[in-house]
């Protein structure tokens, strides 16, 4: 699984990481979806801006228009062109062998037309049959029986014992900092 894609070489969740997390052999695409303030899904993990783009506020608090026009290089020179990718945007290049596992991060996701609008993007794309909904929070992880798609619950006193050996990270990194991929 390329957890937000291939962070390693390329900025988290963007069409960069995806691909090249696909050009690596990755079996399954894991993102995180927010909702923009004119209900579009977008590819972050934050519910902020800041860290992947620089700019101050929530994402749901932003037009996807606008957040269009951020560039999500996490400081990076080299993708300054990269953007907050939509959810329609990262199913139209998957590979029909690639999975997707969306974490859904924002309690939009109890909303019944947020969940029939997933459902029905989902369904456009035709990737429900290889998508897998993730969550930290229980209720979120319900989405899934109203939209058919698998579950798999993350629970946080868990997550610790089933990786003990990884360090834990900074919280939040500053955006220009050098980033080491060997």
């Amino acid at each position: 699984m390329a957890h937000r894609g291939n962070r390693a070489i390329c900025p988290e969740n963007t069409l960069a990481a995806f691909r090249q997390a696909i050009a690596d052999g990755a079996d399954i695409l894991e993102t995180d979806l927010h909702v923009t303030a004119d209900g579009a899904f977008v590819c972050i993990h934050d519910a902020t801006l800041q860290r992947t783009t620089g700019a101050v506020g929530r994402v749901a608090d932003w037009t996807l228009e606008e957040i269009k026009r951020l560039s999500a290089s996490y400081g990076r020179a080299e993708y300054h062109d990269e953007r907050i990718p939509t959810l329609s945007e990262l199913v139209a290049f998957l590979p029909p062998h690639v999975a997707l596992a969306l974490e859904l991060k924002t309690d939009r996701f109890l909303e019944r037309e947020i969940c029939r609008k997933l459902s029905a993007e989902l369904d456009q794309a035709s990737v429900r049959e290889r998508s897998m909904i993730l969550s930290f929070t229980l209720l979120r992880s319900r989405f899934s029986v109203r939209v058919q798609v698998r579950t798999v619950p993350i629970p946080r006193s868990r997550s610790r014992q089933l990786s003990p050996n990884i360090e834990p990270r900074t919280p939040n990194p500053e955006p220009n900092m050098n980033v080491n991929t060997n």
